[in-house]
């Protein structure tokens, strides 16, 4: 590992799923989540998805304003489309940028609510 990740890092993530018979790759921005202590003690690290649809604000969701972490449009990251990926796989020619620290409540209080921890 040539890179540190730490926990607020935004970069672009291909997400592979399975719909039918086809193999579809998408592109999206994701959140490092998982504390500092667990990005660098292991290979793997746990990522919130984000999207920029944005038709309804859930309470497992947080709203990044366009511009904020780098990011060019309004965007949702989804705290209930939690994933364990290998940290090579956010390679740091797709980081985008970091979370802004006011930011970290809201999303803190979104990861409770998605998993069910007390407030």
């Amino acid at each position: 590992m040539n890179q540190r990740i730490n926990r607020g890092d935004i970069f672009w993530i291909d997400i592979t799923k399975q719909n039918g018979i086809k193999i579809l790759t998408k592109r999206h921005p994701c959140i490092v989540v998982q504390n500092d202590w667990g990005n660098n003690s292991s290979g793997l690290t746990i990522i919130a998805l984000c999207t920029s649809t944005i038709d309804r604000v859930y309470s497992h969701d947080c709203i990044l304003e366009a511009k904020e972490g780098g990011l060019p449009t309004r965007t949702r990251i989804c705290c209930n489309q939690l994933m364990t990926v290998e940290q090579i796989r956010l390679e740091d020619k797709n980081r985008i940028g970091k979370i802004p620290s006011a930011k970290i409540p809201l999303l803190n209080k979104a990861l409770k609510f998605s998993l069910q921890f007390s407030p």
